[in-house]
């Protein structure tokens, strides 16, 4: 046996004493997480048991070790480590938790616990929900908090075998589970180890009857499937006043169980009825500029294409030559699309001249690319598509990038078709192909200067073994923080993608998008320290902070509505920084973007570095917010900062489409969007 110890990763800078802003107006908010009343004084002792000879099935380590009881005593054991009686360490309250789980009946998939006697069918879709709950327990600020939000699984209701039936197989053995297999021929489902499970000692194949087996999840054909994901959102996206009746509904049926009360009880625990509250802050309302008419947003309305109606852009681009491609049932579409374009334009301040009209009578990838070979040396492409086909748009969008080496428009025919939304329509469009050639839409005041901020994502091609990784670097290189320069290159592994990180970045403020929890040490440690080499390569010293923006977190913020009492999304502009935050990050949550239906989630913001900035928390938290108003394919505030979003946009689209470096020619425009 052997004894273990979870570290905390610190993070946060030496200098920070207090993270805590100052500016806007306050507002009390409620959050998805129950305090621990009592804390018990614990030594708490891990070991590591292994089972000889080998046991791989947990419900039989369980019951294996359970005959032992009356040596051992109280403990808890998962699987593979066991704890007894002392020492405070997160392990043990996550596997505590996933106990008091199973006494409710609940059923692991995966890493969470789901309902099954909660389903809900869909058979029009043929389709099931399991309501479950996900959690997660450790030391915040002041004390030990407990996190507990509502997820749902989706699974299918038909199984695998319906779509391998006409296959023939080995006979199945059906013994070891004692249920009966109709179809001694179908083929089995073939599972191999991952890297995971190698290390926990599982070295064979695992063979699945299809019969047996149901999908999980959504599938891309689903998704696009309208109807189908209005129904399912019907189930699955609550309101705040639902989940937080949903949470208040659990914590009661967790907490009054007998079994989780004598358990809690024996290890000295209890938890709070009611969710923790936090003093939070509305920040300012933004002033934004578009040409010569200046406003400000206080998140009353979701946009602000009212305000903006008939007002020039900022900064136009002149279109020039270009064309536009269309199948021939969609040429009224077409029509419409120039007549609007043309009409909208002058408004916006931009010079759109009339386009070649080429007309194609199929709509396949081939029939565009054959097209677009008549108009080498244009300056822009639009495409009118009767559907969302993936394979045209790959293959037009890596035709128009590498082969022509223009910005490219692809525009849903059924879009057009909306009489009353026409204009409104063509306008955001214009503006995106303003935006895609090097103009800009507005901009928002930005006190600072001689600043650079650089965002950085990551897409990972999935669906084959040894599919790359396309890491992309996006830098604003003007004072308002409004024009990008991007570069995107090819990864086979992560230090390959740390240098290409850090030769593109010169930067003061360097803002990446999505890093885990367990990847914090590996970014500190390895593409911070690239980054400080590069700017010592070049004689450089420059003010530099490093944040990491999470968006995919599963805290909650709720506000109290003003005339109901009921919880409510809080406002955009609201920043969380105490009580739900971490000791030893330089950390916030920030609600930007304005949310009508479902709960609005904070986005994480965590400072690793902050060297020489004069940046204080207010102006951090500031800055982040500027910048969620910089995205010029939406007219309001957006989740994450521009840049960071403008990286997504580049790794993802080089990692789906184009699947090459882009040209030079296009590092300086906004052609991704």
């Amino acid at each position: 046996m052997s004894e273990t110890e979870e570290q905390v990763v610190w993070t946060r800078p030496q200098h920070i004493i207090t993270k805590k802003g100052t500016s806007g107006q306050g507002i009390l908010l409620r959050t998805n997480y129950y305090p621990v009343r009592a804390r018990p004084d614990w030594c708490l002792c891990a070991y590591h048991v292994s089972f000889n000879p080998e046991e791989t099935r947990t419900p039989v380590k369980k019951l294996l070790l359970r005959q032992h009881c009356g040596v051992l005593g109280h403990y808890i054991f998962d699987g593979a480590q066991m704890f007894l009686s002392h020492k405070l360490i997160r392990d043990i309250f996550s596997i505590l938790l996933r106990r008091c789980y199973e006494y409710l009946g609940l059923t692991k998939i995966g890493k969470h616990y789901y309902d099954a006697k909660r389903e809900i069918q869909n058979p029009k879709h043929q389709v099931a929900i399991w309501p479950g709950q996900i959690s997660s327990i450790r030391q915040h600020e002041h004390q030990i908090l407990l996190m507990t939000d509502v997820i749902h699984k989706f699974l299918r209701l038909d199984t695998v075998y319906t779509l391998l039936r006409r296959l023939h197989t080995t006979h199945p053995n059906n013994l070891e589970y004692q249920v009966t297999v109709r179809d001694p021929h179908q083929p089995l489902l073939l599972s191999r180890p991952r890297k995971r499970d190698q290390r926990r000692g599982q070295k064979g194949n695992i063979y699945l009857i299809p019969e047996l087996c149901v999908a999980t999840g959504v599938s891309q054909a689903m998704r696009s499937d309208p109807r189908l994901m209005q129904d399912l959102a019907a189930s699955t996206r609550l309101g705040p006043d639902q989940r937080v009746q949903a949470l208040t509904k659990f914590n009661t049926t967790l907490f009054t169980n007998e079994k989780v009360k004598t358990e809690l009880d024996q290890w000295g625990l209890s938890f709070s009825q009611e969710l923790a509250q936090v003093r939070g802050r509305i920040l300012p309302g933004e002033v934004l500029t578009q040409a010569h008419h200046s406003f400000t947003y206080t998140g009353s309305d979701g946009d602000w294409a009212r305000e903006v109606k008939d007002v020039p852009l900022s900064v136009c681009r002149e279109v020039g030559r270009w064309v536009l491609v269309f199948p021939s049932r969609q040429r009224k579409e077409a029509e419409e699309l120039v007549a609007g374009l043309r009409k909208v334009t002058p408004t916006l301040g931009m010079v759109m001249p009339q386009p070649a009209m080429e007309m194609v009578q199929g709509d396949g990838p081939q029939d565009y690319i054959k097209a677009l070979g008549k108009h080498m040396g244009v300056g822009l492409v639009v495409c009118v598509v009767p559907n969302s086909r993936l394979d045209r748009y790959v293959a037009v969008k890596r035709h128009v990038c590498m082969v022509m080496a223009a910005p490219s428009q692809m525009v849903l025919a059924k879009s057009l078709q909306h009489k009353g939304r026409l204009l409104a329509i063509v306008t955001r469009v214009a503006i995106q192909i303003n935006c895609k050639l090097g103009g800009e839409a507005w901009s928002v005041q930005m006190p600072l200067r001689n600043t650079m901020v650089v965002g950085y994502d990551a897409y990972h091609e999935g669906g084959r073994r040894g599919g790359a990784s396309w890491g992309a670097v996006v830098a604003s290189y003007n004072q308002n923080l409004t024009r990008y320069f991007g570069q995107v290159t090819r990864h086979a592994s992560h230090q390959e993608l740390a240098n290409n990180f850090s030769a593109a970045v010169t930067s003061k403020e360097e803002r990446e998008d999505g890093v885990g929890d367990g990847q914090l040490n590996y970014v500190r440690d390895t593409e911070v320290a690239a980054i400080r080499e590069c700017f010592a390569a070049f004689n450089f010293n420059p003010g530099f902070s490093f944040v990491v923006v999470s968006k995919r977190i599963h805290s909650r913020l709720f506000a109290e509505g003003a005339t109901t009492g009921r919880p409510v999304n809080p406002p955009p502009g609201t920043v969380c920084d105490d009580v739900i935050t971490l000791p030893e990050r330089y950390d916030f949550f920030l609600v930007s973007q304005r949310v009508t239906e479902g709960t609005v989630t904070p986005t994480s913001y965590n400072i690793l570095v902050d060297h020489n900035t004069n940046l204080d928390p207010d102006r951090h938290q500031r800055l982040a917010y500027k910048l969620s108003f910089l995205y010029y394919n939406w007219m309001g505030p957006v989740r994450v900062p521009a840049p960071c979003l403008y990286a997504h946009k580049l790794a993802s689209i080089t990692g789906q489409a184009i699947h090459d470096s882009p040209p030079p020619s296009l590092a300086d425009k906004l052609w991704y969007l």
